[in-house]
């Protein structure tokens, strides 16, 4: 029975990472769809955020800029998903501060993606953990959004899942942002 059991938790583990990867292409399809046909910014960033939430299957995506204040902070300027004020109530800035090592700053900072991958014990997360986890948030990651000579934002996921961000993941999210960027 335990060989059968190990078999079936496999192919279970198995047949997950193929729904996740095919809603992942099928996403990225109709992402691709929305960059060619958008007609202005804020549309292109509002039915970008919509569709990775209703396709991606992510539970809030979200698009910050990086200000050029003397705060270094990040304004929200498009969203979807489960938010309900939590957006609202943050404070978020990319400089190298508390408020600026969670994965957005991080992300605007060095220009790399930045993944939260258990949010209820990653220490960067600290300020934001006790919304994100009262909102339903496990995982998050941060892409930044490379302009010619600096990071413009960052277009941030959050997932119900710990660990949800795998590499293959990671990597066509990565050329979505720079595709938005």
């Amino acid at each position: 029975f335990v060989g059968i059991d190990r078999d079936i938790s496999e192919h279970k583990r198995t047949e997950d990472v193929l729904c996740r990867a095919n809603r992942a292409l099928q996403a990225l399809n109709h992402c691709r769809q929305i960059l060619m046909t958008a007609q202005d910014e804020q549309e292109l960033m509002d039915n970008l955020c919509r569709l990775l939430v209703a396709e991606g299957g992510y539970r809030l995506v979200w698009i910050g800029f990086a200000e050029t204040d003397a705060g270094k902070t990040v304004r929200p300027v498009a969203r979807a998903g489960l938010d309900t004020g939590y957006l609202d109530s943050l404070r978020i800035t990319w400089a190298d501060t508390e408020l600026g090592r969670g994965p957005t700053g991080a992300a605007i900072r060095t220009g790399q993606p930045s993944i939260a991958r258990q949010i209820a014990q990653d220490p960067v997360f600290a300020p934001w953990r006790t919304a994100a986890l009262a909102h339903g948030y496990a995982s998050s990651i941060a892409l930044p959004l490379r302009g010619e000579n600096a990071c413009l934002g960052a277009l941030n996921l959050y997932a119900a899942e710990p660990d949800a961000f795998d590499p293959a993941e990671v990597e066509w999210l990565a050329g979505l942002a720079n595709d938005l960027a």
